[in-house]
């Protein structure tokens, strides 16, 4: 059985805010926040500053099943106007009625109730029959309350989002690393047991990866990658040696291109996510219109629409993963030009972009040209401290080592 496994963070992620103790104390003027999820339902509840645009206390819950949808929010009344505004426009005037201060729409179908929404003054209410209702309502209401949430949150429920599912993230890679080390402690006592458990381990990768990717879209770096670009082994002097690596020509460009569209300020750290469903940019998406300038660039330094890759930048140090690498073809195509060959058993090669090492050992000018466009070629783009590992022929990696191989942040694949 063959177990490819495309990392697209870390196994190991960590995120760059650190967790809140226990029920701590709020200080005066600060922000605490509590959220919960399940398969069915999600909730939260948070105060904000004073002098927060949201004003103090806050509760929102939202409960979401197959049969019904349901949204409360309590507040200070701030967003009255804007809350009422939105909700005129969306629902009209047919279905209302109003009642002691409050604006309810209701409306029946069969004598059953399809919807009620009840706003009054800090308060707003929604109730929802998903069994009676069309998809086309359902769609509309549950997207009243995304909108509602947003006006009330803003930016903060959109970090503290973005940091939940990055701790989320944290939690499964930790679990999936430590399944993995079980499974190869396991491996030739218990060969049933080790498999299974492989299986898990993969399943939490993927869904930590899956998790991953939403915070990096949101602009969310994991500590692995912000370790890495305080490692000297990821710093990057963009000087190009004439040895056909694109970076020292296509990082320029890219970065001038990102602050003439408004995307990156002068001496912003770069976090960048090239995917197939779009470009993100320090966790702004770049429009359909944008686009059509860096997909030239890219074109034109040779990277092809399916390399899907992440970059990060801070100062002179660079971190990319490539996310769409097929390291099957790659070990097929280094041994043909006799990169690799067949006496090779263990090999290390590290792919610094100016020059390439061979368990050690440097290698001419022109064997780093052929590699480097061979590498292309298959939608890897080698940078500082980026190593092709090949412990045996059933085991392999591309990306970065950390902590004596207990931490890898880049493609593994596994031949069982």
């Amino acid at each position: 059985m063959k177990t490819s496994i495309s990392i697209a963070t870390a196994i190991v992620l960590s995120v760059t805010t650190a967790l809140a103790q226990n029920n701590p104390p709020t200080p005066p003027g600060s922000s605490t926040s509590s959220h919960s999820d399940s398969e069915s339902s999600t909730s939260y509840s948070y105060t904000v500053n004073d002098d927060d645009d949201s004003g103090g206390n806050v509760s929102i819950s939202t409960s979401s099943t197959d049969d019904s949808y349901s949204f409360r929010l309590k507040y200070d009344g701030s967003k009255d106007d804007q809350i009422k505004d939105l909700l005129y426009k969306e629902m009209g005037t047919n279905n209302l009625t109003k009642k002691k201060g409050s604006d309810v729409w209701v409306t029946k179908s069969g004598g059953e109730e399809v919807y009620e929404i009840k706003f009054s003054k800090g308060k707003l209410r929604m109730e929802l029959d998903k069994e009676i209702a069309s998809e086309a309502l359902t769609k509309k209401i549950e997207g009243l309350g995304k909108e509602v949430r947003k006006m009330i949150s803003g930016n903060n429920g959109h970090k503290r989002e973005a940091e939940r599912l990055q701790r989320e993230a944290d939690r499964l890679g930790r679990e999936a690393d430590r399944m993995r080390r079980e499974a190869d402690r396991l491996r030739d006592q218990e060969e049933r047991n080790a498999d299974r458990i492989n299986r898990e381990a993969d399943r939490l990768t993927r869904e930590a990866n899956r998790l991953a990717d939403n915070v990096r879209r949101s602009g969310g770096v994991s500590e692995v990658v912000n370790t890495l670009l305080k490692d000297n082994k990821t710093l990057y002097d963009g000087i190009d040696k004439g040895t056909t690596w694109v970076l020292p020509k296509l990082l320029p460009l890219l970065t001038k291109q990102l602050r003439k569209d408004g995307l990156l300020a002068a001496s912003e750290d770069i976090n960048l996510l090239n995917e197939e469903d779009g470009l993100f940019v320090n966790g702004q998406r770049v429009s359909r219109t944008a686009m059509g300038a860096y997909n030239t660039l890219f074109r034109q330094f040779g990277i092809r629409d399916t390399n899907s890759f992440s970059l990060n930048k801070t100062k002179n140090h660079i971190v990319l993963i490539d996310n769409s690498a097929n390291l099957d073809k790659i070990l097929f195509t280094l041994k043909t030009a006799n990169i690799i060959t067949k006496n090779d058993t263990k090999v290390l090669l590290e792919l610094n972009g100016n020059s390439v090492l061979k368990n050690g050992m440097r290698l001419s000018a022109n064997q780093t040209k052929v590699i480097n466009e061979l590498l292309l070629i298959e939608n890897v783009i080698p940078a500082p401290g980026k190593t092709l590992s090949i412990k045996n022929e059933d085991n392999y990696s591309l990306g970065y080592s950390m902590d004596k191989g207990k931490t890898h942040l880049g493609t593994w694949v596994m031949n069982d």
